[in-house]
């Protein structure tokens, strides 16, 4: 049997839903390739709420894997678009809470070329070493 999502491979969500219900569902439409927004710690849906009331979501690392955990246990591909622009500590900070949270990676475009060449070549070098787990 096809799936419906089988023969595309991004899909890029909204903050229209939870990360996690989003991931469940694209994963179960056959997505390959899952992109979705950092999760935040507010749970804004009323009827998810109660869901969540045992889920330690205290950290964005505890969150992504959660997330992680809704793409059949990571089984699916799941990047973390980077949103708004930051700081060089707050990019560098989101990119380890994704990679301990076991994210498959993060989309950091504004985050990279709203910097000069070489300041930006510099943070990429360090997301690197980050995702080698040398940092």
């Amino acid at each position: 049997m096809t799936l419906p999502l089988e023969p595309y491979t991004v899909i890029d969500l909204t903050r229209a839903r939870s990360g996690p219900t989003c991931v469940r569902q694209l994963a179960e439409m056959g997505a390959n390739i899952i992109k979705v927004k950092p999760p935040s710690a507010v749970i804004s849906l009323e009827a998810a709420k109660k869901s969540y009331e045992k889920f330690d979501g205290s950290t964005l690392a505890k969150r992504v894997a959660h997330v992680m955990q809704s793409s059949f246990n990571g089984k699916r591909i799941v990047v973390f678009s980077g949103g708004e622009a930051k700081n060089l500590d707050g990019v560098l900070d989101e990119v380890r809470a994704v990679y301990q949270g076991g994210g498959n990676g993060s989309i950091i475009g504004r985050n990279t070329f709203q910097r000069p060449k070489a300041e930006a070549i510099d943070m990429l070098n360090r997301i690197i070493k980050i995702y080698q787990g040398k940092d």
